[in-house]
């Protein structure tokens, strides 16, 4: 609906993108405090997450005035530095071609987990990676 009224008011696509977003993700904290770590990560690192904070803390203002989804959200992300949230990746395709995988949607599926056992503090170097890898996905 909002993006309809945007269209309506001629606003620019890039305004219906960060609305829409805004919308669909306004009751997302209320999960933050039970996600887990890897989670969490992703989504204080989306982009217009800091403008979905100040919706949420001007919304929960205005109905209950309980901010403790804003503040734990705000001091998550000023505890965690840039390099915890955006990990250099551990490996690349091309390590896991060198491990006997073969290009394809599946190569995609095993960067996604080796970032998500990084974000975890599961993984934490390019060896226990490659180690990790071969237990878990055997090529």
């Amino acid at each position: 609906m909002a993006v309809a009224i945007l269209q309506r008011l001629k606003r620019s696509r890039a305004v219906w993108d960060r609305v829409a977003y805004l919308v669909r993700n306004h009751l997302r904290l209320v999960n933050a405090p039970n996600m887990r770590p890897a989670t969490l990560k992703r989504f204080l690192r989306e982009d217009g997450v800091d403008e979905l904070l100040e919706l949420a803390r001007m919304d929960a203002r205005a109905a209950s005035g309980d901010l403790q989804y804003y503040e734990f959200c705000r001091t998550r992300l000023a505890e965690l530095s840039h390099e915890e949230m955006r990990p250099p990746p551990l490996l690349n395709g091309d390590d896991l071609i060198a491990l006997g995988h073969r290009p394809g949607p599946r190569l995609g599926e095993i960067l996604h987990a080796l970032e998500e056992a990084q974000l975890e503090g599961t993984l934490a170097t390019r060896d226990d990676a490659l180690a990790w890898v071969s237990r878990t996905y055997p090529a």
